[in-house]
Formats: structure tokens, sequence, C-alpha cells
């Protein structure tokens, strides 16, 4: 199922003092016919404009931002985790609510975090 959205970005209000902050960055659609990146879990695949991370959801239907495709822990930095997770896939990541990051071994939940939607800026020339 395609994601609702081509244009996504980490964002927290806290961004210059966050653990996080290298990753709080735009990502965009990977053109689903990429058979490296296209699809993953039958999800929407977002690629960093720049570095090597990626959202992707996990076989679990959590949104995960990392390096490794497909893994929820090796390479995994940032992760979903909605409350009603159990009884329902988030189909984009502009959908999830409640984001948690890693601290080494563990995971923090941040309510402040969020995935929010991009728009490019369109230059009018008169």
């Amino acid at each position: 199922m395609p994601a609702c959205c081509d244009h996504l970005a980490v964002h927290t209000k806290e961004k210059d003092d966050h653990p996080m902050s290298e990753y709080m960055v735009d990502y965009t659609l990977v053109d689903e016919s990429d058979k490296k990146f296209g699809v993953c879990n039958e999800a929407s695949v977002f690629k960093a404009r720049s570095g090597n991370t990626l959202m992707y959801r996990s076989d679990e239907g959590d949104w995960i931002v990392g390096t490794e495709l497909g893994k929820k822990s090796k390479g995994a930095l940032m992760r979903s985790q909605d409350p009603d997770r159990e009884s329902f896939i988030q189909e984009c990541p502009c959908q999830t609510q409640v984001w948690q990051w890693r601290d080494g071994k563990n995971w923090k939940t941040d309510n402040k975090l969020r995935v929010v939607i991009r728009k490019d800026k369109i230059t009018i020339k008169q």
C-alpha cells in the first residue's frame, strides 16, 4: 500500500539539543520500482535527502528510522509506538503519534518528536 505522502521530515521543537538531531532531516519517498529500497513489509520506504538513513515499516507494523532496511533493532534509531499498534497499522509515518528514540540499548518515549509532512517550496517568477 503506498504512503499518502512523498516528502516528510522528522521534527521536534528541541532539535538543536536532541540526541537524534542529525537524523531529523527531510525524507523523500523512494520509487516503488527500486528493487533495493522501494518497498519494505508491504509499505513505502523513505530515504533521507542527505545521508543513508531510511524510514520504513517493520514486520510488526511500527515505523522505523534507521540505517538497515527492514531491521527493527540493528541500525534502528527511532521507532513509532502508537497505543493502538496491536490492532491498527499506520500506512504512512505521518499518521503516527508516539515516537521513541534509542538511548544505547533502551528506548525513550519522546512526546515532542513527530514526523511531519513537508511541501516543496515553489517560487513564482513574475
